[in-house]
C-alpha cells in the first residue's frame, strides 16, 4: 500500500502524518506503517499522531510511540491534540493542547 510518513517538529511537540493515497485499506497495512513508523526522525518529546482513517490504525501507533515519547496524543480537528497517553504527571490522558502550535 502507498503510505507516506511526514513528522513537523515544534518546539514543544511533534506531529507525524501518516498519508496514504487509498481511500481504504486492511489490517494488513499495520505492519508496513509501523515499519514507516521506524524511520521517522523523532526527537525526545511529544508525539500527536495526525490520521484520517481506520481508528484501529491511530491505536496501533499510539502503542507504537508510547515508547519513545514522553505522551502521545492524536489528533482531532474540531479539539486539537487529544491526549491519550502520558508517562508524565505534568500531562494526563484527556489533556487537550490547541493546535497549531507555536513554532
Amino acid at each position: 500500500m502507498p503510505f507516506s510518513i511526514n513528522v513537523v517538529q515544534y518546539p514543544q511537540l511533534q506531529i507525524v502524518e501518516i498519508l496514504s493515497s487509498e481511500r481504504t485499506y486492511d489490517v494488513s497495512a499495520i505492519p508496513e506503517v509501523l515499519g514507516l513508523a521506524d524511520t521517522a526522525d523523532l526527537q525526545n518529546k511529544p508525539v500527536v499522531i495526525s490520521h484520517r482513517g481506520a481508528v484501529w490504525l491511530n491505536a496501533a501507533l499510539v502503542a507504537h510511540f508510547k515508547n519513545v515519547a514522553p505522551w502521545v496524543g492524536t489528533y482531532d480537528p474540531n479539539l486539537g491534540a487529544v491526549v491519550v497517553f502520558s508517562k508524565t504527571p505534568e500531562v494526563q490522558a484527556g489533556d487537550i493542547f490547541r493546535l497549531p502550535v507555536e513554532a
